[in-house]
């Protein structure tokens, strides 16, 4: 154990560049009381409204709490959100500077409602249209300029139009010219978009749509097992990481072997953001001298502290090192 707190101590040294699809996560948080005279519906007396950076903006967030230092390159609106976001990031410490914005399109805006700890609805305001090749030209100078300065880049990809074929390849090829690590939190049907990455993380439901196949076709030990083989040789990454909830996570290694890391919550209370607090921690793991089973066991124990907490959330060291430790008495 004391070797794992010794790689967390050493994540201050390491600098990761998040790309991908920025989102600003709004809560309404209060209670309910009664049901609309309307319509059958539930009346939410909101008490508090909080917003916090979502998506690839949640990812370095927690590259920063986590001890990091993250620098973040994607697009927002010419609008409030947009500003909101960023001035969130800037308080947080996070390098906003590879941020640009397109009037043509909607800063993301995912607004969820929760009494007492429940979600009761989401309702997101976005725009999913690639961006425009000016835009993505302009992403990928950031990146190139920021290329010799880190350690890790990590590509953010919600579908929200940010992350294009075209930037997802860039991104890879000059990541492995530059013997950076390269990390993918894809989304996409098609996985060819992530090609010659370093590792992918996807969960489960990813896991099986990247190879049309559906999540109860997983569900036998061997199935699941020769379907990471299939998803290895399709991307043709050197490793494949899946997130598997209360199962926990399963990392497939490119010379046939696999670990496996059981959940370390598993009595959840709020899931959302999980998978972007599994990234970083990894990828912090991985540019501060662990091997990669290490990373797999501190990215499972930083998700089991942000999965206990409500809505779209971030760990601190301190925190890791507690549960860390609280675990392996």
């Amino acid at each position: 154990m004391q070797e794992l707190i010794n790689i967390i101590d050493k994540f201050k040294e390491a600098r990761i560049l998040v790309a991908g699809d920025l989102m600003l996560d709004e809560y309404l948080m209060g209670s309910v009381e009664r049901i609309s005279p309307e319509a059958p519906i539930p009346i939410l007396d909101v008490k508090e409204i909080s917003r916090r950076p979502g998506g690839a903006a949640n990812t370095a967030y927690n590259i920063q709490s986590l001890g990091g230092q993250a620098i973040l390159t994607g697009v927002v609106g010419n609008d409030e959100n947009g500003n909101t976001l960023k001035n969130l990031l800037a308080e947080k410490g996070i390098d906003v500077q590879g941020i640009l914005a397109d009037s043509s399109r909607r800063t993301t805006l995912k607004t969820r409602a929760v009494a007492r700890g429940q979600h009761i609805v989401r309702i997101d305001l976005e725009d999913k249209k690639f961006i425009s090749q000016e835009i993505e030209a302009g992403l990928l100078q950031f990146i190139e300029s920021q290329i010799p300065n880190i350690k890790a880049v990590i590509i953010s990809d919600y579908l929200k139009g940010v992350v294009t074929p075209n930037l997802s390849r860039k991104i890879i090829e000059l990541a492995k010219n530059s013997n950076v690590i390269s990390l993918v939190d894809g989304k996409a049907d098609d996985f060819s978009k992530y090609k010659g990455c370093g590792i992918v993380i996807p969960n489960k439901k990813e896991f099986a749509r990247a190879l049309n196949m559906a999540p109860e076709q997983l569900s036998s030990e061997g199935r699941f097992l020769q379907a990471g083989k299939m998803l290895l040789a399709h991307v043709a990454s050197n490793n494949v990481l899946v997130k598997c909830g209360e199962q926990g996570m399963t990392l497939f290694k490119k010379d046939g072997n696999f670990f496996r890391h059981p959940a370390v919550n598993m009595s959840p209370v709020d899931v959302s953001g999980a998978g972007d607090t599994a990234i970083a921690a990894f990828a912090l793991a991985l540019t501060s001298g662990a091997d990669l089973e290490q990373a797999v066991t501190l990215a499972s124990y930083a998700c089991g502290v942000e999965v206990g907490k409500i809505g779209t959330a971030v760990v601190s060291p301190q925190e890791l090192w507690e549960n860390l430790k609280a675990k392996n008495k």
